[in-house]
């Protein structure tokens, strides 16, 4: 399954990145060397993702418990993968595996059953492969900035 996996984003994956300017902290000062982009990006992140929530305490206690949902406790079945595949709108940006929407949408049984397979995998093991845990971050510059 893994060999199934790596061929598909070898085929489908960008052969090169690049990056540009970004705009330091202090909003006038642009990077550009590499090391300062990727130092920024850490910065950013560890203090976006980081921030300490100023919700009381007291806030929580009194917010209600919603029942359990026993279904959710479920492993998947290939018509729960089905029924998503067919939610999946058309023309979309590639996964990060760079792998086309569109190889789920219209590929042939094989594909979803292999899928379907690495899925349950990954539910029974209760592991998720660190290569599907990846994400691509694109950022949406505003008008006017670098």
């Amino acid at each position: 399954m893994y060999h199934f996996y790596a061929t598909t984003k070898e085929v489908f994956s960008p052969t090169m990145s690049s990056i540009s300017g970004l705009m330091d902290e202090d909003g006038f000062t642009v990077l550009n060397d590499p090391q300062d982009i990727l130092r920024r990006w850490k910065t950013h992140f560890e203090d976006l993702l980081n921030d300490h929530s100023t919700t009381p305490e007291e806030l929580f206690r009194r917010t209600t418990q919603h029942p359990i949902l026993d279904w959710m406790s479920e492993p998947p079945t290939f018509q729960d993968l089905s029924r998503t595949i067919k939610l999946i709108k058309p023309g979309k940006t590639p996964w990060p595996d760079n792998i086309p929407v569109e190889l789920l949408t219209h590929g042939r049984q094989e594909v979803k059953t292999r899928l379907m397979n690495l899925l349950l995998r990954i539910w029974e093991s209760k592991t998720v492969p660190g290569n599907l845990k990846n994400a691509n971050i694109v950022t949406i510059f505003k008008k006017g900035t670098v």
